[in-house]
């Protein structure tokens, strides 16, 4: 991916870094009131524990430095920030039967005070899932961009010996059962390949790309009624380049979640795939031509890497 795409990809990452920021500030906040002055807030609360204040706290003093630290880092990491969000709704239906039920009689300040709470916690949530669907937004009306950046210390002409075979990608995938290029096609644009997964799920993607040695892109053929994800559009791609005596890949999709009001969960779980599944494919194509044979079950004999790296693309 270009310098721009990567400039504009952590621009968009900002209102997401300042809802995380915001939710790590006040949850560090709130740690520090029930670990250190549980009498305080006991106080307030009309209700003095200060056993499950402290468990709480340190509880939201772990959560506050997930936080930080998605916050910091160079890459935004989608999957993460929703179980964040998921976290911040849970206290928020947490509050709602302690308000209604009320069962250890909270003080009118306490009432307010949870309520406080909740709403700000639920703010901060939606505010992030927000920011999820604003960091991969891309200049396409409802598009949408994923992509991993792997590191695998092989050389580059190796890894396109394979990377290219764009009919073998089921052998270096544990998620699929088999893929082909129909009719035999030379590996090139036009080339379609059929996919199936292991879960019995079939796709297509045509080759709209192909340059030697760098990469290719493929749109897949999202309007089959049996396209088996939840998108209305998608192309993707690999990019190889050379990086010291090894390679770097980027590995990218552009979509159209569907539906689209779900777009920060999609992207998510997409992501989640994409981080988790792709660093081993990579690894198994580099123990390939590196001498293992690309065996999924293979031990890393040869000292061959793949890593995924912290850096947006």
């Amino acid at each position: 991916m270009n310098n721009q795409a990567t400039r504009n990809s952590i621009g968009n990452s900002i209102p997401l870094r300042l809802a995380l920021s915001g939710n790590a500030l006040f949850s560090t906040v709130s740690a520090i009131f029930l670990i250190f002055q549980p009498t305080l807030v006991g106080d307030w609360l009309g209700f003095h524990s200060p056993v499950a204040f402290t468990i709480i706290g340190v509880a939201l003093a772990v959560f506050a430095g997930e936080l930080f630290y998605q916050t910091t880092g160079k890459r935004i990491i989608a999957w993460r920030v929703l179980i964040a969000s998921c976290s911040d709704y849970v206290w928020v239906l947490a509050s709602i039967p302690l308000l209604i039920l009320n069962p250890v009689d909270f003080s009118s300040t306490g009432v307010l005070l949870i309520s406080a709470v909740a709403i700000v916690v639920c703010v901060f949530g939606s505010c992030q899932l927000w920011g999820i669907e604003h960091a991969h937004k891309t200049s396409h009306k409802n598009g949408y961009r994923l992509c991993a950046a792997i590191e695998v210390n092989a050389p580059s002409a190796s890894m396109w010996q394979v990377i290219s075979q764009l009919g073998d990608i089921h052998k270096y995938s544990s998620g699929l059962k088999d893929s082909v290029v129909i009719n035999n096609d030379a590996p090139g644009v036009g080339a379609v390949r059929v996919c199936s997964d292991c879960k019995g799920n079939q796709w297509a993607e045509e080759c709209t790309d192909f340059r030697v040695g760098h990469g290719y892109s493929v749109r897949f053929k999202a309007d089959d009624p049996k396209f088996p994800f939840p998108v209305s559009d998608m192309i993707g791609g690999w990019e190889l380049s050379s990086k010291g005596e090894g390679s770097e890949i980027q590995i990218w999709f552009e979509l159209k979640p569907k539906p689209l009001w779900l777009a920060p969960v999609i992207l998510s779980l997409l992501a989640f795939q994409l981080d988790s599944s792709f660093p081993k494919v990579v690894q198994n194509m580099a123990n390939d031509v590196c001498g293992e044979g690309g065996n999924l079950n293979a031990g890393n004999e040869t000292g061959i890497v793949a890593r995924l790296l912290p850096s947006a693309c």
